[in-house]
């Protein structure tokens, strides 16, 4: 799959998953969709694992976490939206697409 055809299946699977359940929910029921939605496209789906910091090369876990991350053979996408904003008391948002 290219980098097109992955954001495309998540953006898709976001989308359909807010259009079945509507807006105003807490966050878990459209994580757990969105898992159950990307799973079943073939997607490998961690829910809120940790993201430790590395300082000086030692792995630090401070109890940060993402959303969820969605693997496939060739890559990783992450999913943020809970990670403290530096200035904003806005939540984030962040995809990130890598090649592995």
């Amino acid at each position: 799959m290219e980098l097109n055809d992955i954001s495309g299946a998540i953006v898709n699977s976001a989308m359909l998953v807010h259009s079945e359940l509507g807006p105003g929910l807490l966050e878990e029921p459209y994580k757990q969709c969105l898992a159950y939605e990307l799973i079943s496209r073939g997607f490998k789906v961690d829910i809120e694992p940790e993201l430790p910091i590395i300082y000086r090369g030692i792995r630090i876990n401070i109890g940060y976490r993402l959303d969820l991350t969605a693997h496939l053979k060739d890559g990783i996408v992450r999913m943020v939206n809970n990670l403290p904003p530096a200035s904003s008391p806005s939540p984030v948002v962040q995809m990130e697409l890598r090649r592995t």
